[in-house]
């Protein structure tokens, strides 16, 4: 937890020197180079190794910039983090800047749990569905999860929509 707080306010930081018309490329430019140190781990180990010389991973990391034509903004970040020794939240500040890219694009993160696998007219009916209910645009992830006997549970943001067969079936009786 103290990563992923320390993460956001390096992205808040970084997100306020940016201007409106550049915010989702600079995000997307982060993204990839985190994902390329994430992927590559003798990328990851050399920028954290405290037998590698800060000037070289700073170094290494402008040359890096340059070969992949990535702005000065991101450089400096990069650069920042290496000078604070904060490698290790690369991960935190990539999901976050995920999930920015997600506002940025009106679409909002709807965790759908169903009882089976089922079609996709299906899945694509639940999130027409829930995209009307919350006048949003959704990005769905759907799970299976046996427990639930029948109909669905969607969670977006701090809200759930209950369509369980359970819930439906509790009602009814509520109102007996």
């Amino acid at each position: 937890m103290k990563k992923m707080k320390l993460a956001k306010r390096y992205m808040a930081a970084f997100q306020a020197t940016l201007a409106d018309k550049d915010h989702q490329a600079a995000l997307a430019e982060f993204i990839a180079i985190t994902n390329l140190f994430l992927e590559k781990k003798i990328i990851l180990n050399f920028l954290k190794s405290p037998l590698v010389d800060i000037e070289k991973k700073i170094s290494f990391m402008k040359k890096v910039c340059v070969n992949l034509k990535y702005t000065d903004k991101i450089k400096k970040l990069l650069i920042l983090l290496l000078r604070k020794k904060r490698q290790e939240i690369f991960l935190e500040l990539k999901i976050i800047a995920e999930k920015e890219i997600e506002k940025l694009q009106n679409l909002w993160p709807a965790k759908i749990v169903l009882s089976e696998d089922c079609t996709e007219n299906i899945k694509k009916n639940i999130v027409k569905k829930l995209e009307e209910k919350e006048n949003k645009k959704i990005k769905p992830m759907f799970i299976i999860n046996p427990v639930i006997l029948g109909g669905f549970k969607a969670y977006i943001e701090n809200k759930v929509y209950d369509a369980s067969i359970k819930t439906v079936l509790n009602k009814i009786k509520a109102k007996l």
